[in-house]
């Protein structure tokens, strides 16, 4: 995934130009076209055709770039603390969960201790 975004990038530096241009050129925002060479997560197929495009390259080779890409990324195994029941190395990184918007998840509030006294005397 990484090689493929970095790939992405090259092709843009490469054609000299810059994310708004692109969006221009193509139906696809900024952001989109940003996050889609990022490499925190594969860009979607629909995206790669766009971002290629708009740096005026063929699109068909990057299909089956993006398709090896996301072989890789399927092959990769999921980190023992992201697996299921883990708990967070800090608060900040746990998931919402429904028991969470009414507040009886006991230990899990991100208010401080003394918001929920105060809000009870008044």
């Amino acid at each position: 995934m990484q090689r493929f975004a970095h790939e992405l990038r090259t092709l843009r530096r490469a054609g000299g130009i810059t994310y708004r241009a692109m969006a221009q050129r193509v139906d696809c925002s900024t952001p989109t076209l940003s996050r889609a060479a990022s490499g925190e997560q594969l860009a979607s197929l629909s995206t790669v055709p766009a971002y290629v495009r708009a740096c005026g390259e063929e699109e068909t080779e990057w299909a089956e770039r993006w398709r090896r890409a996301a072989r890789e990324v399927a092959a990769v195994p999921v980190p023992p603390e992201q697996e299921e029941g883990i708990e967070p190395p800090y608060r900040g990184l746990a998931r919402f969960e429904a028991a969470d918007e009414d507040g009886s998840s006991a230990g899990r509030h991100w208010w401080p201790h003394w918001w929920t006294a105060r809000s009870r005397t008044g």
